[in-house]
């Protein structure tokens, strides 16, 4: 253990004795990224360290706590030196070093990018005793001197997306606000996470289109009183006087849905209101240095536009989704290709759309199917192998043989494909992806059949 002669004090006996110090032209994020800093030692000290520009009183400070890159800040650039080379290392990655400079202690903090600046920032104030969690910030009890610790390192990450998905058909994800919205992705930002999509269901709000002259539909699925965003499956009474635990949390509404999509009275009204929410997210989650993504399950449609669709299983409707399509029917395709041009119109700020193969397992058997799986049979037999030994309770579950899921998996996986395509032609650039749900077996075979651009993963690999 150091004894305090040997330590690199920022705050002494209740007195500053850094300051922080940032280029003369700082970006946006290095203004946040030195405001931050100076608000978290004042929390952990209640002393305000000075934020200065370069050279601005740079003798009068013990230490400097330099923030920004070594082409704007010339200290950052002088510690670093050949020692460390921002360039070489992965995007997003950053560098904190403690160094001397004339008889000083100078502290770098330097990302490759602006947004890597912000993120050795936060990194140092994880490292002075603060704990970010998603919900808030876990402060230790204030202190009267604070030291920054001897380091010399440079951070990388080791996924370039770093973040969530989130699928409004919970309850918990479909009563967040705006301002909610803010914080989580404050959070996200501090915890280094660098990506936020969403979900578009069917029976929500995210868009309006038509097909054939007729406007896709509301209400069957989801309630008004919710905004369209809950099944009445799950949850036929969204008054919020049901609420028991937690009810404070709804004071002032009337209902269990966001503040913004109180009190809905059509689904235009829903439209407009929820597509000005997300909006305001998506562009709040860009400003911050994050990138946003939409996907959809594109076998789904509307209930009143199925009616154009080959009869296929649960007619009417999936009780939460939406209508299934057949996936060798051209008309669902054209649904689905309406829907993401509606989605690419309404949401144009996206950076990716996912195209999600359905979680349950419906087989078709006409003609035209069969001669598909025959034709892609010989591409599967190690995810076929796979299922045999270990996805019998699968099998069990939808009443299907192991060649039969193989099978539902072919004729998803085919339009799928077909509908990345699409995303493609209509928003060229846009990176376009499919994703399975619980069909971890596939991936040890669909690189066989799946284009090496279009990236797969799937969401649950047991």
């Amino acid at each position: 253990m150091k004894n305090n002669e040997s330590k690199c004090f920022i705050v002494k006996k209740g007195r500053p004795v850094a300051a922080i110090v940032r280029s003369s032209a700082p970006d946006t994020q290095e203004i946040l990224a030195t405001t931050e800093l100076q608000c978290y030692v004042e929390k952990l000290t209640g002393v305000l360290l000075p934020i200065i520009e370069w050279p601005e009183s740079a003798s009068q400070y013990q230490t400097l706590l330099c923030v920004g890159h070594p082409d704007r800040l010339q200290p950052v650039g002088n510690i670093l030196g050949e020692i460390w080379d921002l360039n070489a290392l992965k995007p997003d990655s950053y560098v904190i070093h403690r160094g001397e400079m004339e008889g000083r202690t100078v502290l770098a903090l330097s990302g490759r990018e602006s947004i890597g600046t912000l993120y050795a920032v936060y990194h140092l104030i994880e490292l002075l005793g603060v704990t970010f969690l998603l919900t808030g910030d876990l402060l230790p009890e204030p202190v009267s001197s604070l030291s920054v610790p001897e380091i010399s390192r440079a951070f990388e990450p080791a996924f370039v997306r770093r973040g969530f998905l989130y699928c409004l058909i919970n309850l918990h994800s479909s009563i967040l606000s705006l301002s909610d919205y803010k914080q989580m992705i404050d959070q996200m930002v501090k915890l280094r996470l660098n990506y936020l999509s969403f979900f578009s269901s069917v029976p929500e709000p995210w868009v309006e289109y038509t097909y054939r002259g007729e406007k896709t539909l509301l209400g069957d699925i989801t309630s008004m009183g919710s905004g369209f965003l809950r099944p009445k499956l799950n949850l036929p009474d969204v008054s919020t006087q049901q609420v028991q635990i937690g009810a404070k949390h709804f004071e002032g509404l009337n209902t269990m849905a966001p503040p913004e999509m109180q009190d809905i009275r059509s689904q235009e009204e829903a439209h407009r209101r929820f597509s000005r929410l997300m909006q305001a997210v998506f562009r709040y989650a860009r400003d911050k240095g994050m990138t946003v993504g939409l996907s959809l399950d594109p076998c789904q449609m509307a209930p009143n536009l199925a009616r154009f669709a080959k009869k296929y299983v649960q007619r009417p409707f999936n009780p939460v989704y939406g209508t299934p399509g057949k996936p060798e029917d051209p008309v669902v395709i054209e649904i689905a290709e309406q829907r993401m041009r509606a989605l690419f119109e309404t949401y144009p700020d996206v950076n990716d759309m996912l195209l999600w193969i359905s979680e349950d397992y419906n087989l078709s058997r006409d003609a035209d199917s069969l001669i598909l799986y025959e034709r892609m049979r010989p591409n599967f037999t190690k995810a076929l192998q796979t299922v045999k030994d270990n996805w019998e309770s699968v099998c069990k579950k939808f009443n299907r043989t192991p060649d039969e899921i193989i099978d539902c998996d072919i004729g998803l996986l085919e339009m799928v494909r077909k509908i990345v395509a699409a995303a493609r032609r209509i928003r060229p650039g846009i990176r376009s992806g499919m994703c399975f749900l619980f069909r971890g077996y596939l991936l040890q075979d669909a690189d066989k059949v799946v284009d090496r651009d279009i990236p797969f993963m799937d969401f649950l690999n047991n």
